[in-house]
């Protein structure tokens, strides 16, 4: 009979948990019949998990049969109050706290994650504090005496003093989460220069050095870190940073970020996520190129896992429909009649330069920008360059009362009956499009106002 009823202990105590995967009990006095809500860090962004209402004596749980992701949480009161935890080991668990947040002032139990969490949050805190009434006595120092000060030793105690406590434990629990977020959030040491043959210290050796280093401490075989701001923050930082931002550059440092990535598939899929929309959607002209990359490489049926059938075909189509105009790519020819019914070839042009417009006559936008192409035309003709427009708008009566009211001199050609499939080719998803073409009709820039047209001549190329 005693084995029985320890058995079913047993098992009414694992079917009370497998029914509740997770249970958050928190007090927060002075916050009665609020919701109160549970998200979760990811990337960048905050995503709710939870809500739940307060009594009126300000308690309320969270808890659900569903698993949580390993990671920080934000737990969100009233007029966007919140403070964080982290869920690692225990995801069932009390919290008290006072109105004020004061990370002295909340307490755990049964979580020695969250309490050692909120420790560390406190020393942090005060040691903070002395930085500040340190570093302000510091800046009043004349300059010449500060790096003797009893400030400046002091300031470097207290560095020493953080270093010193989060060594201890990290060597202490090196696989919790907390000695993972420690890691992710240590800067890099940077010894100095060396001295090169001309006896002057090397001018770019802290810079590459922090580059290449810049990843050591963080662990990419950690999905938990994803569900904290520190992934992101050093991922962008990174790529927009440390990184020269030329397609040629990102493509390269991409590929050596994804290789690490590999060890975790959730941090693999997420890297590859953000640098292929990060790119995809970036205003700095030719950055596509990495898009197109990312695409080709990594949106396979194999490697994409994360995806549907329908939509790894829409993301590849996408790629394939950039990639002939990537810049440096040769713009196909057009060949469409125009207002005279006369054949008029892209490849035809001989004039050292050509901008490939693609306009609608009812487009606002296109409107505003005509007088300004028609003062870079006048200017810009008789230097060698050509215009090409090419008219979206399949009513021919709109498109030749334009040019005759505003006396286009420039090539004009439309495609009435939709037999060429230029909008597909050269992405015209909206109006004004522009395209700047060499001599050989080789694709120098792109998307930009016409207003850019000028300074992009007079920079890229010998003509003024």
């Amino acid at each position: 009979m005693k084995k029985f009823i320890v058995f079913f202990s047993i098992l009414f105590a694992a079917n009370v948990q497998a029914k509740n995967m997770y249970s958050i009990k928190v007090q927060v006095p002075g916050i009665p019949d609020s919701m109160c809500f549970l998200a979760n860090h990811f990337g960048d962004k905050q995503y709710l998990q939870d809500s739940c209402k307060a009594d009126a004596k300000g308690n309320f749980e969270f808890k659900g049969e569903k698993t949580l992701s390993r990671g920080m949480y934000l737990i969100v009161l009233p007029n966007k109050r919140y403070f964080e935890i982290v869920l690692d080991q225990t995801f069932q668990f009390s919290i008290k706290a006072d109105s004020s947040l004061n990370p002295s002032k909340i307490s755990f139990s049964g979580s020695v994650e969250n309490t050692e969490f909120y420790n560390w949050l406190t020393y942090i805190n005060d040691k903070r504090a002395d930085m500040e009434k340190t570093r302000n006595a510091y800046n009043l120092l004349p300059e010449s005496q500060r790096s003797n000060s009893a400030e400046f030793k002091h300031l470097k105690q207290i560095e020493q003093e953080i270093e010193t406590y989060q060594q201890k434990y990290i060597d202490e629990k090196p696989k919790s989460f907390l000695s993972a977020i420690y890691l992710a959030t240590r800067e890099i040491d940077i010894p100095d220069a060396p001295i090169l043959a001309n006896g002057l210290k090397d001018s770019t050796f802290q810079f590459y050095y922090y580059r290449n280093h810049y990843f050591d401490n963080i662990n990419f075989g950690d999905a938990r870190l994803l569900r904290t701001p520190i992934f992101h923050q050093k991922l962008d930082y990174y790529m927009h940073k440390l990184v020269l931002q030329q397609p040629d550059s990102i493509i390269a440092e991409a590929d050596k970020l994804v290789a690490l990535a590999e060890k975790d598939t959730e941090v693999f899929k997420y890297t590859v996520w953000y640098i292929t929309h990060e790119f995809e959607t970036s205003k700095i002209m030719g950055m596509d190129a990495v898009f197109c990359h990312m695409v080709k490489k990594y949106y396979t049926r194999d490697k994409a896992y994360w995806l549907d059938d329908a939509s790894l075909f829409k993301i590849q189509d996408r790629a394939k429909q950039l990639d002939p105009i990537l810049l440096g790519k040769k713009a196909r020819n057009i060949v469409l009649t125009d207002s005279n019914n006369f054949a008029q070839s892209l490849y035809a042009i001989k004039e050292p330069w050509t901008v490939l417009f693609f306009w609608d006559p009812d487009c606002g936008h296109c409107k505003k920008s005509m007088p300004k192409l028609i003062e870079f035309y006048n200017e810009w003709h008789k230097k060698g360059v050509e215009i090409f427009a090419v008219c979206n708008e399949i009513e021919m009566d709109k498109w030749k009362a334009f040019i005759k009211e505003n006396n286009l001199q420039w090539i004009n050609v439309a495609d009435p009956n939709l037999r060429d499939n230029f909008r597909y080719d050269f992405d015209v998803a909206t109006t004004p499009q522009v395209f700047v073409l060499d001599k050989d009709k080789i694709i120098r820039a792109k998307k930009l106002d016409v207003t850019q047209l000028g300074d992009f001549l007079k920079h890229e190329t010998d003509l003024k």
